[in-house]
């Protein structure tokens, strides 16, 4: 998106000149004449930011006169939604459709409910691509990964787009779509941020390929956890060594020594907080390999004491349960490891699945953390659960 202080003199003439002559097809106008004076952004702190082109996906405000009447809105051979809330006799908000055209006009065409249309001079520009996350954030060198998003498509003169790990690791496309790429881990790939190119620019993550910020937990040792034999580990199909595996049969409100896991940090790398940081923006992740798993939650909960306990009442807790959609209950299978992220915000339940009062003020006051399958359930059912690497990290 271009300002008007960037906008150079060649192109402000254009735009001078485009908003005082549009092509306009009338039938019966009624004494309508819809016009265009200019486009800007919608955020109202700036709104001397005049548009001449935009991105896929952007939100603008079309300002002109005689507008209320729009049926149809096209960006070259694409169409755009309309939300008749937004439209008025002055200015239309609408969104630049998502879809790369086909045949590209570099127009902005307006159909009345009249009969009437307007063009106006508009470019659509596709946007470098975006990486939203990784559906595993560890997997094993020579493995696939799979790095979703948008706008994934060809580097320039080639068929595929470039993927790059920390230290310019060039990786193999396995294939990819618009929203998808899936890739070979290479075998020197380490910690770090993960880089696209296409045609239309470069974009590098925010999320870290093998992210060990602020890590708790990779379950390597088991003598820190665990107490009294609690829990059980696994090593088979395993995305990065050794993990915390729940698995058994479970009922409601089942207390299971094996379906419990805590993390004591005086044995483990000691008293110290967890991590820092302002709750809102910080949550919990962690690998999953879910294999069965029905019912009854599994708890997450932060303490500040070697102790394991559910029911205190100043601590609240997270409940994932992912079997549950909407209120409806199914077997969950992840069919392999993904990255499951839960925000620290999203702490704030009692045991009995009601929400409470309690939440994390300040994770600074918190050196343990543990896990539980616990809770209400319809039956009796089979869980398999795997989990790996837990750490706490900024959204």
């Amino acid at each position: 998106m271009k300002t008007l202080k960037r906008i150079t003199l060649s192109l402000l003439l254009i735009f001078i000149a485009s908003s005082t002559f549009v092509s306009c097809n009338k039938d019966d106008n009624n004494g309508k004449n819809p016009t265009i004076s200019y486009i800007r952004v919608t955020d109202p702190n700036a709104s001397d930011s005049l548009l001449v082109s935009g991105y896929l996906g952007d939100l603008i405000a079309i300002m002109g006169n005689d507008l209320q009447n729009l049926k149809e809105l096209w960006f070259n051979d694409q169409q755009a939604k309309l939300n008749p809330a937004y439209i008025t006799q002055t200015s239309i908000i609408a969104t630049i459709p998502g879809t790369i055209p086909e045949i590209v006009t570099n127009t902005m065409k307006l159909v009345f409910s009249d009969g009437q249309t307007l063009e106006y001079p508009f470019i659509v520009a596709v946007p470098a691509p975006s990486l939203s996350k990784m559906l595993c954030e560890y997997v094993p060198a020579g493995q696939t990964a799979v790095i979703l998003g948008n706008f994934f498509l060809p580097a320039e003169g080639q068929n595929e787009p470039n993927v790059y790990f920390a230290g310019n690791i060039k990786a193999e496309i396995v294939s990819y779509t618009m929203e998808e790429i899936r890739v070979i881990v290479p075998d020197n790939a380490g910690v770090g941020k993960i880089t696209v190119e296409s045609m239309y620019g470069k974009k590098t993550s925010s999320f870290i390929f093998r992210d060990n910020t602020n890590l708790i937990l990779d379950f390597t040792s088991s003598s820190y956890g665990n107490p009294w034999g609690k829990g059980g580990f696994g090593t088979a199909d395993d995305c990065s060594g050794q993990y915390l595996n729940f698995v058994g049969t479970m009922g409601g409100w089942s207390w299971q020594d094996k379906m419990m896991f805590a993390y004591f940090a005086s044995a483990g790398a000691g008293v110290k907080p967890i991590a820092s940081g302002l709750t809102d923006y910080l949550a919990v992740r962690f690998e999953a390999n879910v294999v069965t798993w029905s019912d009854a939650p599994m708890i997450i909960w932060f303490d500040n004491q070697d102790r394991i306990t559910v029911d205190e009442a100043s601590l609240p807790q997270a409940h994932w349960k992912p079997y549950n959609k909407d209120g409806v209950k199914s077997e969950y299978k992840t069919g392999g490891w993904i990255t499951v992220t839960i925000p620290l915000k999203d702490f704030y339940y009692n045991k009995d699945e009601s929400k409470s009062d309690l939440k994390i003020d300040n994770i600074e006051n918190y050196t343990n953390i543990n896990f539980f399958i616990f809770g209400a359930a319809d039956g009796t059912y089979p869980i398999d659960i795997r989990i790996d690497n837990v750490r706490v990290v900024h959204l």
